[in-house]
């Protein structure tokens, strides 16, 4: 799920993605934001909703979940846009 996420997240992003100086950014707002999304879910199920409890392992089960579809974004946008070099730098 935050895989798909992240995918979406990043997909709006296409063309600003090819620029060197945006790169990052974009790199980091979209992780940075799964990750945020990740941990509020789990505080919420951890104190407001009953009968549900947080877990770290959830959060980092999300968090990774997050960073294979940045990943899965890289690599489709590698191979759309072959021209572009993406590192980040």
């Amino acid at each position: 799920m935050f895989g798909i996420l992240a995918f979406l997240t990043a997909f709006p992003f296409q063309k600003p993605f090819t620029e060197q100086k945006r790169r990052s950014s974009i790199s980091f707002f979209v992780i940075l934001s799964g990750a945020a999304y990740g941990g509020l879910t789990e505080l919420l199920q951890a104190y407001v909703f009953i009968g549900r409890s947080g877990n770290l392992y959830d959060f980092l089960a999300d968090v990774v979940g997050t960073l294979i579809g940045f990943g899965v974004f890289w690599l489709w946008h590698k191979k759309k846009y072959p021209g572009a070099k993406l590192s980040i730098e």
